[in-house]
């Protein structure tokens, strides 16, 4: 696609030159020169701009300023939506850098394919790039990708939605990167920030990397594997924490799991005095799982939920994590730092680096 020039050049300044001079360059469809309700509600000019972009080969590239979405906007194959870069607090000190804002309680982007299990076809090809996702704390989904592959997210930020930030369901071959997520899901177990699904009727979401991602201050769990066989998952170079007090559930659980990967994963949790948290990262009837964690619980002062493990592997198996662990507070047995189904656990080794105050030593625990 002609689009992948904003890659070398920098989505960033082709937006500037595009709405300096009205006409964006070659190769680009600007969403600002289509009709609509600009500050009032842009649903109809970025629909009319994908719908040219798909017709001419086109990427989509997005002004410095606020768009409003009201209703559903679909992705279709072989689209790109570039926007001046994802300005942390610019909706609180003007327009610095793209903005889609939901203004209704629907899902605001979606790029839904036919399943693989139907003979398809999927959407794929698609890229979400230099732009903040705001979701208005409205309950629907903010982003959702189902039966989609070759998906790439890059140098975004999501927020404020009361649903998932994001939805991968029957998602292949994808790719978020550089990209931060705030204040998505809900308390509880049920809505994580984000959600990498398989099965219902769909085929296994595989493939999908994360790479140099942010999760902060979700109120429940920020990444949830889900369903049978969600695989081949690889997590490198990420940062997951709240010190929400709602937040008393395991940061990361992946539930019948195969192939995952960490590569530098941190995950710091605090909860609300009073109330107990079963573990920091859980991993339930999952195999062939490995990598290295980080793993902190700040409870200094005694105000944090109470911990039953930082490691919950359940029936899991073939397992093998190195762990480093600073246990704030103290309260913790080292040989409880991580649990077991001592029934059904098999071929799980865990090598720790424990570090208790000052006190520093290492811990194995296998099943």
């Amino acid at each position: 696609m002609f689009g992948i020039a904003a890659g070398a050049v920098g989505a960033s300044a082709l937006a500037g030159e595009a709405a300096a001079s009205a006409r964006p360059p070659a190769g680009f469809v600007l969403v600002d020169a289509f009709p609509g309700r600009p500050g009032s509600d842009d649903s109809a000019a970025i629909r009319w701009a994908l719908t040219e972009a798909s017709r001419i080969g086109a990427a989509v590239l997005f002004s410095g300023r606020e768009y409003r979405i009201s209703e559903t906007i679909d992705l279709p194959t072989g689209i790109q939506l570039l926007g001046t870069g994802a300005v942390l607090g610019a909706e609180r000190r003007g327009p610095t850098g793209t903005i889609l804002r939901r203004t209704s309680d629907v899902v605001m982007l979606r790029a839904k394919g036919r399943s693989f299990l139907r003979g398809g076809p999927m959407r794929h090809s698609i890229m979400i790039r230099g732009m903040l996702l705001h979701g208005g704390d409205q309950p629907s989904d903010l982003v959702q990708l189902i039966s989609a592959a070759r998906i790439t997210v890059q140098d975004c930020f999501f927020v404020a939605s009361k649903g998932r930030n994001l939805l991968l369901w029957e998602t292949f071959d994808s790719r978020v990167v550089n990209t931060d997520f705030e204040w998505g899901g809900a308390p509880g177990d049920e809505i994580p920030m984000i959600e990498l699904r398989s099965g219902g009727g769909l085929e296994y979401t595989n493939q999908v990397h994360f790479v140099g991602c942010r999760c902060e201050s979700y109120p429940g769990t920020a990444i949830a594997l889900t369903g049978g066989n969600t695989n081949e998952i690889f997590f490198t170079n990420c940062k997951l924490e709240s010190l929400l007090p709602m937040a008393n559930q395991p940061a990361l659980a992946l539930g019948g799991a195969n192939v995952v990967r960490f590569g530098g994963v941190q995950v710091t949790s605090r909860g609300s005095r009073g109330a107990t948290m079963r573990s920091l990262v859980e991993i339930r009837d999952s195999s062939f799982v490995t990598g290295d964690l980080y793993l902190e619980h700040l409870d200094g002062d005694g105000d944090a939920a109470r911990l039953s493990s930082y490691l919950d592997l359940g029936g899991s198996q073939a397992v093998d994590l190195k762990l480093f662990v600073y246990d704030g507070s103290r309260r913790l047995s080292p040989d409880a730092y991580v649990s077991f189904d001592r029934t059904s656990s098999k071929a799980c080794t865990v090598r720790g680096i424990l570090r208790r105050g000052r006190d520093v030593m290492a811990q194995n625990w296998t099943s």
